[in-house]
């Protein structure tokens, strides 16, 4: 960062410190420091965009800057700022197409061209707005089927399954629940069948494969079967366990680490993904009249929920989780023990 702040103001120098500035903030959103990672973004798309203005026909320096308004826009989402998101990826959008003016692109850079249509279907489908997610998922597909790179190379053929996870999420919120699960357990079928010779078992495929099967398990849960939901989340959780240090859940992991004095650090992300998989076996459990088991996953909840977010106050998701928590934990009592619902209502 130092370096970064008394570099001398020639554009070389400037294309320097925006990418200092721009790994600065890949840190910083890594460590779920969203805030300071903001403010890096802001520094390296603003050098960047000083340079490219002095160099428009420059394809690197574009490029550099398409990426930085991308990873940009991925922290505002974790900011919560889903507007600011949108305009973000729609500016990122615009320089890889002034760049295909110039020159063709080249499959790195149609990457991340595809990796913004992703981001840009994902804040649609937040905002229910599932015509748009499906533009955008088209755009993406088209992409990836064009490049004669998609067969052989690892980043293409996991952005083909992301983008049928996407499909399968637009005909989820259309209701249309054998198509979305035809599509969701397609790509989880591929995704199993490719493991081992496209994709290393690193934290992003691990994750794309729990999503897939979270899926399953929410279209089973809208289709009402329970048993169904309650086995593809129980799944999703024992892929997400050997993500997880020592594979222990993150309940364990605590106790351990605040209680017996083991070593280890706290991994948020990891932990929320694991957790947000409890919440919805829970759901169903209380569905399957299992409400000790219910209460058991909500317990592990809460304290993991409870310590992520004391220890990361400016992160969103980890609170909305520790609501979630309480929430159903109020859903599985107030019948059977009023007098404890009512004390859970204050939480």
């Amino acid at each position: 960062e130092n370096v970064a702040q008394q570099t001398s103001d020639t554009p070389q120098n400037r294309a320097q410190a925006a990418r200092i500035f721009g790994r600065i903030g890949q840190i910083e959103h890594f460590l779920d420091h969203y805030d300071a990672a903001n403010t890096a973004f802001k520094r390296s798309i603003e050098l960047s965009q000083r340079v490219v203005d002095e160099q428009p026909n420059n394809r690197r320096l574009r490029s550099e800057l398409a990426r930085q308004y991308r990873m940009h826009a991925e922290t505002l989402i974790e900011l919560n700022d889903l507007q600011a998101a949108r305009q973000t990826f729609e500016l990122g959008r615009a320089q890889w197409n002034r760049l295909h003016t110039v020159d063709v692109l080249e499959p790195e850079d149609e990457l991340e061209r595809i990796r913004i249509d992703h981001g840009l279907a994902e804040l649609s489908l937040h905002a229910d707005t599932t015509e748009m997610a499906q533009s955008e998922v088209e755009s993406a597909h088209e992409r990836i089927h064009l490049q004669p790179a998609a067969e052989t190379r690892p980043e293409f053929q996991f952005a083909e399954l992301e983008n049928q996870r996407l499909s399968a999420m637009i005909l989820l919120a259309r209701n249309e629940l054998a198509a979305a699960e035809e599509v969701a357990k397609s790509a989880l079928f591929k995704y199993q069948f490719r493991r081992d010779r496209f994709f290393a078992e690193d934290r992003t495929t691990m994750r794309l494969e729990t999503q897939l099967i979270n899926l399953i398990g929410q279209i089973a849960e809208a289709r009402g079967d329970w048993e169904d939901a309650r086995e593809q989340y129980q799944a999703g959780l024992d892929i997400q366990r050997r993500n997880l240090q020592g594979r222990r859940e993150p309940s364990q992991f605590i106790v351990a680490n605040s209680f017996l004095g083991e070593a280890g650090q706290l991994d948020h992300e990891a932990f929320c993904d694991y957790i947000e998989t409890q919440l919805r076996l829970a759901r169903v459990l209380i569905q399957l009249d299992r409400p000790y088991e219910a209460e058991y996953r909500l317990g592990q909840c809460q304290l993991c929920s409870s310590v992520i977010s004391a220890d990361r106050l400016d992160v969103l998701r980890y609170h909305v989780a520790e609501a979630n928590t309480w929430a159903l934990l109020w859903q599985s009592i107030h019948e059977r023990r009023p007098n404890e619902a009512r004390a859970v209502l204050d939480q």
